[in-house]
């Protein structure tokens, strides 16, 4: 709309800032990677990057639709333009947010801290 430039690109900002807020909330467990979202005129298409895109995907992409369906309200979009895609990280090991979450995770489930720590080091030696 007749927003300026500069307005226009802080809301972009947020937009993207708060999308990428829930997405790690909601996804943390699943190996959320990070999030990539591109702008048409028509429609908004989110790339969620993940580790095991299986288990984000759920069964028969319900997931993936509750997803789409949350961002569409919470943002007033009309139905049909938002785009919800899965993106799997084929090289673990140079995904930084990847790393991260599973540095946090694997120890609250009860596995030893060094013994993730030395897992994720070799993971990034041997990919990078």
């Amino acid at each position: 709309p007749n927003l300026s430039k500069k307005r226009f690109f802080v809301a972009q900002g947020v937009f993207e800032a708060e999308i990428n807020e829930y997405l790690k909330r909601e996804l943390s467990q699943d190996g959320y990677g990070g999030v990539e979202i591109r702008s048409t005129p028509k429609e908004k298409t989110i790339i969620i990057r993940a580790d095991n895109a299986q288990a984000i995907l759920g069964q028969n992409a319900s997931r993936i639709h509750e997803i789409s369906k949350v961002i569409q309200t919470r943002f007033n979009f009309p139905d049909n333009t938002i785009k919800v895609y899965l993106d799997k990280i084929t090289a673990k090991g140079l995904s930084a947010t990847s790393q991260a979450e599973t540095l946090k995770n694997r120890p609250m489930a009860g596995e030893a801290v060094r013994r993730v720590c030395s897992g994720a080091m070799r993971s990034i030696m041997e990919k990078g």
